[in-house]
């Protein structure tokens, strides 16, 4: 179609002399559409039997069927919400890969461990997620409005505009953490981290970092000084 095009056919035409020498690419390009028809058809037909097959005998394929080299298979599958349970530290191209493969004392290639035994299981309770919100839909509601506004009525992208900012307003004021959202991860400390003060600082409650009980509780806990210990007889 692009040589089409290079030779002067306009588009959306159905019809044509002859004489003007569009037949063969035209043929040409009518072929290809039936193979790309073909292919989708055995794609969307390899799909549904698969599916079928699956659901008569499920199997867990687990996190790295294709022995893939990237990161994005290095974690659980289906990939849970918060991705990775710890952010991988990169140091190759293709870190997974190297995780999963080295060099012996003569060069060739040997399998240091499974795909399954490097990915991330998935299953970490102290990651911090956002709180769910609608001001992201609202805000990109009013972006088709924008646009439209602006090719036929004006007062339509005012309105747009208002509520894009209403949506930014909404969107960057709402809390970090909503109480109510029930974050399965979320820890004692109430934010997705295990214990402490919610803050995930490296702080415990008592201001001094080191991850101990507050003070009044440590003084409590405390023995008892030579003074106030009883004497022994």
């Amino acid at each position: 179609m692009h040589i089409l095009g290079l030779q002067g056919m306009a588009r959306r035409y159905y019809r044509y002399p002859a004489h003007q020498g569009f037949d063969f690419w035209n043929m040409v390009s009518t072929i290809g559409a039936f193979i790309i028809a073909v292919s989708m058809t055995i794609f969307a037909t390899n799909l549904v039997l698969s599916w079928r097959k699956h659901r008569r005998n499920p199997v867990d394929i687990g996190p790295d069927p294709w022995d893939a080299r990237s990161l994005e298979w290095m974690t659980a599958s289906p990939v849970p919400a918060h991705n990775f349970d710890e952010v991988p530290t990169v140091s190759h191209l293709d870190e997974f890969w190297h995780r999963k493969y080295g060099e012996n004392a003569d060069g060739k290639v040997v399998r240091l461990a499974t795909g399954a035994e490097v990915a991330q299981k998935g299953d970490a309770e102290n990651v911090h997620l956002p709180s769910p919100s609608y001001w992201p839909l609202v805000l990109a509601a009013s972006l088709p409005l924008i646009g439209y506004g602006l090719i036929f009525n004006l007062g339509l992208a005012a309105v747009g505009g208002l509520l894009l900012v209403i949506a930014a307003y909404g969107w960057g004021y709402e809390p970090a953490d909503d109480p109510e959202a029930h974050h399965a991860h979320a820890g004692p400390g109430g934010d997705g981290h295990e214990g402490g003060d919610g803050h995930g600082d490296g702080h415990d409650g008592d201001g001094d970092g080191d991850g101990g009980e507050p003070a009044a509780v440590a003084a409590s806990s405390a023995p008892a000084s030579d003074e106030e210990a009883p004497a022994d007889d």
